[in-house]
């Protein structure tokens, strides 16, 4: 199991999802299609919150995976998750996925914070070499986010997915940790 610590800016807290978190909202925006249409989990949805529970629980207890909530302080209102993992131990790479499920938060900068907070986190705390993600080309909104702190692409893959009835390429993305990018 990772050591995890809540991790805060001025607007946003993130830390760890547990069992005493209401996981209903995060269940509803895994079945709304707005929401979930850039997300492969679509396409083997959690049937219930007892399902979501083991998923969070497996994370929790992993050696590989880290998940956190988005949490506004202000309204103490979670907002969506941030998953680092799996992490590659031995090349210190990682993969970070990420979901803004509170609509109402969209468009508003959190995603790029969010992102900004686990890139330190993974480079500062768990000395990581690397963080890589990946999106739809047509999820403008988390390409956006990961180019706004400082990822770069670094790949296609072309005609890889299916959204809304078309083929799409995958944007493929990373980041290095600023202390090893001598470039």
């Amino acid at each position: 199991m990772i050591i995890q610590k809540n991790i805060e800016t001025e607007q946003l807290q993130l830390r760890n999802i547990t069992l005493n978190d209401d996981l209903k909202n995060y269940k509803d925006w895994l079945t709304d299609e707005s929401i979930n249409k850039f997300l492969e989990i679509r396409l083997n949805l959690p049937k219930s919150v007892a399902e979501l529970q083991d998923f969070v629980t497996s994370v929790n207890n992993s050696n590989d995976s880290i998940i956190f909530g988005i949490f506004h302080k202000k309204s103490d209102t979670h907002i969506g998750n941030i998953k680092l993992g799996p992490i590659n131990w031995h090349h210190k790479v990682s993969e970070m996925g990420l979901l803004i499920g509170d609509k109402s938060y969209w468009g508003k900068g959190y995603a790029t914070e969010a992102i900004g907070l686990v890139s330190s986190y993974a480079f500062e705390t768990l000395n990581l070499f690397k963080v890589t993600a990946g999106c739809y080309e047509s999820n403008v909104g988390s390409l956006k986010a990961f180019l706004k702190d400082d990822f770069k692409e670094e790949g296609r893959l072309h005609k890889q997915w299916i959204s809304e009835g078309r083929r799409e390429d995958g944007v493929l993305l990373g980041k290095i940790n600023p202390i090893f990018d001598l470039d």
